[in-house]
């Protein structure tokens, strides 16, 4: 009898039961991949790398159970159970780890953090037990897994199958393009999951009669053609296919199990590396122009070349202050930046809501740039490359490491206080040669003056290099928490204005941080609502109104003297639902931004005119009659707004990165436009779209190459990435 109740209890495994349900695993992710696609409304031949790639991404998830399985499975269930709930919490706490939830404890976001990490730790000890209950098992079940599988298989299964859709469809609508570790471990517990519903639900026997074969050669076979397909150039397939969540994330794993090099860029797969066994040759490289070598896997070896001009396309060298001036000074500029402004958003450009009525006032006798874009979606790229006159990876780079409580250092091993954490690394242009805007300035002979409010960040303070060139340079931080506003950085504004010395020409930067976020309420403006998009444009019409006092003050200035005025910003907001960013992509609602100049015999009006941030320098010293810089990207706005060059077929460039605390890239994009098309090239991805700029859909759609215009400007693009491949700066790997 015990013999019976012995046999009752064993299961039917062996190596044939784990490579059962191994295909499952690969079976799930071949159905994802195929569901993905058709509700992507990809292609025939799309739907078959989508297909491949969901079948090998499934495989690739189910190793690492397999492997444990292999080993439990032959321990008491104390030991089974012990191994799988250790293994599968350390994946919860390195899972927070990653999302950076304990160096925020402590924090303003201490709630966030203890949720992060009690979630985190709660989703290992659930993968821990399922994977528990669902192991074959050469000794005995437990009573427990026993009662599982002989009373409640079928409601566990159908649980379980509802529970991995959730999590599925929780990926595609929570801060979608946001926390990619996150989205990325939904996804493989959302597989690991859906797979586990199927083992509970199907019957032993029927996987491995009719179910096994048929997946190993349609899998198989669609896996192989889509590692054929995808090695040649297939930027468009791609794009699309990386459109859709579970396929992106299958392409993922595997170009990373086909990095042979570990140079984080695969040969296959459209992984742009064109030496599969040499770490040094890669998409990733700066290419060494003459050494007979394609170090960045693009365009070939770049020929040496002894001179450079004004926008070109190769390494600017530095440049002194050493030009003669071209004319004594005879006006005055300002120049105002307002932190996270979207222009679509501003009743100046068109929008529904009148959130800008003094600059309405101000643009009667104003020059509205109505097609103005950011050179980056992150402040410190931005206003760097706008102070320089060039785009952002033209310059030399430091890393910057913001710790816990919100401080930037440069040593994390000697600057830490107590308590202190590397939260995240960022870069700044501590060691750049090149003079900025105020340096230009200061040495034409203008007074220059900045008061800059940067919120809770120090990227525009004085350790950052930021006040170089300024002969009186403040910080709102220096001032008491409640001055800390808007209302006040302009109020200090008009102090500086007052006391400039009354023989010079001047130069005055005002920084605004008001709509960045975090949103707060304003007494006198008006409450558009809850969303998060009311609240913000709650926040521009206060800054409006605060900046509207400040213009007034301007133009009764501007009786007594000539005053040029720049009004912009450093970059745009991305919006979702419960929550708004800016940084991770290029997007117009990230770049696009506001562009408003008033000088002195200037006309009035607007302008098609493609400007960037980087046009900003050398209209601004061309206004103050200071000498242009030798080397800008940029260029002096006046000859288009006055119709004198014509302005058809610039092309102009923006890029953001983004770095995790230990300095590696967590996204590098740039992108090329003309007003009409955007290319936009994913650095560690390897791979371009183009899309319409007109366009404003989370996901815009991808046009291709089809037209000459679309040609021209990836052209334009290539040329750009060949010179400025590499590192983000010389010591990064």
């Amino acid at each position: 009898m015990n013999d019976v109740n012995s046999q009752k209890q064993m299961p039917p495994t062996t190596t044939a039961t784990l490579r059962t349900r191994m295909l499952i695993f690969a079976a799930v992710g071949l159905i994802a991949g195929w569901i993905d696609a058709r509700f992507g409304s990809l292609g025939g031949l799309n739907t078959g790398l989508a297909i491949g790639m969901g079948f090998g991404a499934g495989l690739s998830i189910s190793l690492y159970w397999t492997i444990l399985s292999a080993v439990t499975i032959r321990l008491n269930w104390i030991l089974s159970l012990s191994t799988w709930l250790l293994s599968s919490i350390f994946a919860g706490g390195y899972l927070a780890y990653l999302l950076n939830a304990f160096l925020r404890l402590g924090s303003e976001h201490n709630t966030l953090a203890l949720i992060t990490i009690a979630g985190c730790l709660c989703a290992g000890i659930g993968v821990g037990l399922l994977s528990w209950l669902i192991e074959p098992r050469i000794k005995a079940r437990h009573w427990i897994q026993d009662l599982v599988w002989q009373r409640f298989k079928l409601p566990v299964g159908a649980a379980l199958l509802g529970f991995g859709l959730a999590l599925v469809i929780l990926e595609r609508r929570v801060f979608v393009g946001l926390y990619p570790q996150a989205h990325k471990a939904i996804l493989i517990i959302g597989v690991f999951v859906l797979a586990s519903a199927l083992i509970f639900l199907l019957k032993e026997g029927i996987p491995k009669m009719i179910f096994t074969r048929p997946i190993w050669l349609i899998g198989l076979a669609m896996l192989f053609n889509a590692f054929i397909d995808l090695h040649k150039d297939s930027d468009e397939e791609i794009h699309d296919l990386r459109q859709r969540p579970i396929i992106s994330f299958s392409m993922d794993v595997l170009r990373s199990m086909t990095d042979l090099d570990r140079d984080d860029y695969s040969s296959l797969l459209g992984g742009g590396d064109c030496a599969p066994f040499n770490a040094m040759i890669n998409p990733g490289m700066r290419e060494i122009p003459g050494n007979g070598i394609d170090d960045n896997c693009r365009l070939g070896d770049v020929e040496v070349k002894t001179e450079t001009t004004p926008n070109s396309t190769i390494e600017p060298k530095p440049t002194g202050l050493d030009s003669p001036r071209s004319r004594v000074p005879d006006t005055s500029l300002v120049l105002i930046t307002v932190d996270t402004v979207r222009a679509d958003h501003l009743s100046i450009y068109g929008y529904k809501r009148r959130t800008t009525p003094k600059l309405e006032r101000f643009a009667t006798r104003s020059v509205i740039f109505d097609r103005a874009y950011a050179s980056s979606a992150w402040t410190s790229l931005s206003i760097s490359s706008m102070m320089r006159g060039l785009y952002p990876r033209r310059l030399k780079w430091t890393p910057v490491y913001e710790t816990n409580k919100f401080r930037l250092i440069e040593d994390p091993a000697s600057e830490l206080k107590e308590g202190e954490k590397v939260r995240i690394t960022f870069t700044m242009p501590l060691n750049d040669p090149r003079p900025t805007l105020a340096q230009r300035l200061q040495a034409h002979g203008l007074y220059t003056a900045a008061i800059i409010n940067d919120g809770y960040a120090e990227f525009l303070s004085e350790k950052m290099g930021v006040a170089a060139g300024f002969d009186r340079f403040e910080n709102m931080d220096d001032q008491p928490k409640r001055k800390r506003t808007v209302r006040g950085t302009v109020n200090r504004a008009m102090k500086i204005l007052r006391e400039i010395p009354k023989d010079k020409y001047f130069f005055l930067w005002v920084h605004i941080f008001g709509p960045h976020d975090p949103s707060t309420k304003h007494k006198g403006s008006p409450k558009f609502g809850t969303s998060i998009k009311d609240k913000y444009d709650h926040e521009l019409h206060y800054a409006d109104a605060q900046l509207g006092r400040l213009l007034t003050r301007l133009k009764i200035m501007e009786t007594r003297q000539r005053i040029a005025t720049v009004i912009t910003s450093d970059h745009g907001e991305l919006f979702f639902k419960k929550r708004r960013y800016h940084g991770v992509n290029l997007h117009e609602s990230s770049i696009k931004i506001p562009l408003i100049i008033s000088a002195p015999d200037w006309p009035a009006g607007r302008t098609e005119t493609l400007a960037s941030l980087v046009d900003v320098m050398p209209t601004m010293l061309s206004l103050a009659g200071a000498p242009p810089a030798s080397e800008s990207d940029g260029d002096n706005l006046e000859p288009y707004v006055f119709g004198h060059q014509p302005h058809g077929d610039r092309i102009r460039f923006a890029e953001t990165w983004y770095l995790s605390k230990d300095g590696t890239p967590k996204k590098d994009m740039v992108a090329a436009f003309d007003g009409r098309y955007k290319t936009v090239h994913n650095r560690l991805k390897s791979y371009t779209k183009v899309v319409d700029q007109h366009d404003l859909r989370r996901r815009p759609k991808n046009l291709g190459l089809k037209s000459k215009r679309a040609k021209r400007l990836n052209k334009k693009l290539e040329e750009y990435i060949e010179t400025t491949s590499g590192p983000i700066w010389p010591s990064a790997k």
